[in-house]
């Protein structure tokens, strides 16, 4: 923990209270794992990396994405120290993140009334939309 902790302050550059946070959380995670017993990460499996992101029931998916960034981050320091753990970065589970979450469900009456006047009514035709598949 104390080699994470300098390569993120001092290699990565990353503030004291985010190095303090997840070395807490990675802390909390090598002590669920190992117990009193050494730490090797070759020992670490999937499931392992899985259930502790998860955690219980009700965890929010902010907090497993933010769980989950601060393992993988460790994870890709014991990459750099020459540990192999691709599929142990491949266990991390990852929070779905809608990108057009935010569009609104119904279209407003000014919205629908812009919608329709913006196609050319000079040649209006009459769509057959099931002709198509011989119907």
């Amino acid at each position: 923990m104390t080699r994470f902790d300098a390569h993120m302050c001092n290699v990565w550059g990353v503030a004291d209270n985010t190095c303090r946070k997840r070395c807490r959380v990675v802390g909390g995670f090598l002590v669920e794992h190992f117990d009193e017993q050494p730490i090797s990460l070759a020992t670490i499996s999937a499931v392992s990396i899985r259930r502790f992101v998860l955690g219980k029931r009700g965890r929010k998916p902010t907090t497993i994405a933010a769980i989950g960034a601060i393992i993988g981050c460790y994870l890709r320091f014991g990459s750099m120290s020459g540990d192999r753990v691709d599929e142990l970065e491949a266990a991390i589970p990852r929070v779905a993140h809608w990108r057009l979450a935010s569009l609104p469900e119904v279209l407003t009456d000014a919205e629908i009334h812009e919608l329709l006047s913006s196609f050319d009514q000079a040649s209006p035709r009459v769509c057959a939309p099931m002709r198509w598949c011989g119907l």
